[in-house]
């Protein structure tokens, strides 16, 4: 029966280890996908800021602001007819 025992231990430390190494390598590869979304996200989003219709947002909401005195709007952005944004005055809250 040790040996038997002995067999067992070994084949459940050898399945741990191959677990171990699966999820080192997801994590790793998730963590380097993370990494290169945040990337292109903040290129893609400072050209929507950039953009001429978002400068147009930005100078429509400071007019408004001098008008009344106190800041009118918390932020403007124009979505396209699927629901993303095309121009925004700057980075979205959500």
């Amino acid at each position: 029966m040790k040996i038997f025992h002995k067999l067992l231990l070994s084949f459940l430390v050898f399945v741990l280890l191959i677990w171990l190494v699966g999820y080192l390598a997801v994590s790793r590869s998730q963590d380097a996908l993370k990494i290169q979304i945040g990337k292109s996200s903040v290129t893609f989003m400072q050209k929507l800021i950039s953009s001429e219709l978002s400068e147009e947002l930005r100078e429509k909401a400071e007019f408004y602001e001098e008008k009344h005195g106190q800041r009118v709007f918390g932020e403007v952005f124009v979505t396209n007819r699927y629901g993303g944004n095309i121009a925004q005055t700057g980075k979205t809250t959500d």
